[in-house]
């Protein structure tokens, strides 16, 4: 997997993979009733970093919602969720 920051049909980040892996453990924690605050909060940050620098309102497509607001005190996986559209 390369690390060049390259979206679309090339390789895909090792930071954008983190902002997968940040959200979408997000989720599967979210729907089996576990929190997320004792993961590696360092992936979700730097996968949050990536998503902000890449994904504007106009490129947010389908997938993604606008962003959402995060309750005071969330964790890195819950604030990178909030990013990616998610209601946390």
């Amino acid at each position: 997997m390369a690390d060049d920051g390259a979206r679309g049909g090339g390789p895909v980040s090792l930071d954008w993979q983190c902002a997968e892996l940040a959200v979408h453990t997000w989720d599967l924690a979210t729907a089996i009733g576990r929190t997320t605050g004792d993961l590696d909060a360092e992936v979700a940050q730097r996968g949050s970093a990536s998503m902000r620098a890449g994904l504007t309102d106009g490129h947010r497509g389908p997938a993604f919602g606008p962003e959402q607001r995060t309750p005071e005190g969330a964790d890195a996986c819950q604030r990178t969720a909030a990013f990616a559209g998610r209601s946390v």
